[in-house]
């Protein structure tokens, strides 16, 4: 349990601050990356399970949200809302995730049609290159 200390010690920034420190990636970068993790963490969950219909993949997609604001703050500019910035992350992710679903499906298609065992080895060893 936190003391009173942590907590006046723990200091809130807004979304672009938090950029800012994010970018940096110094001894407050982390700390400041949970605070918005866990402000938008249930959004970008929510907007992502609306759009895959699946609990398991919305939760892998949101990580992959998270991490690329971590990658990409560097890049973030004070243009646009965060917010807005960061739904446009996800849906970028959920088109990777649906493009990769897409070449899996057409791959597994294939496979049905092949009754060769080096045509069956070849597919096989490009569905795990990609997962």
């Amino acid at each position: 349990m936190a003391n009173k200390q942590d907590k006046k010690d723990e200091q809130n920034y807004n979304d672009e601050e938090a950029m800012k420190i994010i970018a940096l990636q110094d001894e407050r970068s982390g700390e400041v990356y949970m605070q918005l993790h866990g402000k938008y963490f249930k959004e970008i969950f929510h907007f992502l399970r609306s759009k895959t219909n699946d609990v398991i993949h919305a939760e892998e997609l949101t990580a992959e949200v998270f991490c690329r604001l971590w990658q990409y703050a560097k890049s973030y500019k004070n243009e646009n809302k965060f917010e807005s910035w960061l739904i446009s992350i996800a849906d970028n992710v959920y088109k990777d995730f649906i493009k990769n679903e897409s070449k899996r499906s057409n791959i597994l298609r294939r496979l049905e049609n092949f009754n060769e065992p080096a045509q069956t080895n070849s597919i096989l060893l490009t569905l795990i290159e990609w997962a």
